[in-house]
């Protein structure tokens, strides 16, 4: 696996973890049988991960390796560490919660690539403030920019502030158009 397949896998893992962690949930009540359960699916995903695994593809594994980990884990232990002594129960509350991360996880990319759009359709001008903002030294990058258009730096955080605010209009805009 190439180091950019593997900054790829880990950044996908950790976006991951607060959903598995709550599916998991669903069906342990044991805080380190779900943390066990966590590592050793990573393990499982890690050995058998695809560079051509698009998103779906690798949270449906990781979900998928999740359940059996947590099921493997109940039998070894024992079956007082079920949140549900119903088998078909805990199932169906198992899956409602898949399909939920999976649709938060789906919104937040549409997200993501909503505001891509919006920024990029922001005037050249605009977009170096924000990427001046959000770069590693943004005081300095940004003192940088109002000298160079003689403005105070309170004019250049009043320009942010308004930025932020059409972008923020910008991706409920494109969510809503998205939605229907």
């Amino acid at each position: 696996m190439s180091q950019a397949d593997a900054e790829l896998f880990s950044k996908k893992l950790v976006q991951l973890r607060p959903a598995l962690r709550g599916y998991l949930r669903t069906m342990l009540k044991s805080h380190e049988g779900v943390e066990d359960c966590i590592q050793e699916a990573s393990i499982t995903i890690w050995n058998r991960y695809e560079a051509s695994w698009d998103n779906l593809d690798f949270r449906r594994y990781a979900f998928t390796c999740a359940r059996f980990k947590a099921l493997s884990w109940l039998k070894k232990h024992n079956s007082q560490s079920v949140v549900f002594a119903d088998e078909e129960v805990a199932e169906n509350i198992a899956s409602r919660v898949l399909n939920n991360a999976l649709n938060k996880v789906n919104e937040s990319e549409d997200r993501l690539e909503a505001l891509d759009e919006c920024v990029k359709s922001l005037p050249d001008k605009q977009q170096k403030v924000l990427n001046a903002r959000y770069h590693k030294n943004h005081r300095e990058k940004l003192s940088y920019l109002a000298a160079e258009s003689s403005r105070s730096m309170d004019s250049v955080y009043k320009q942010l502030e308004r930025l932020r605010t059409t972008l923020k209009r910008c991706v409920e805009d494109k969510m809503e158009n998205k939605k229907s």
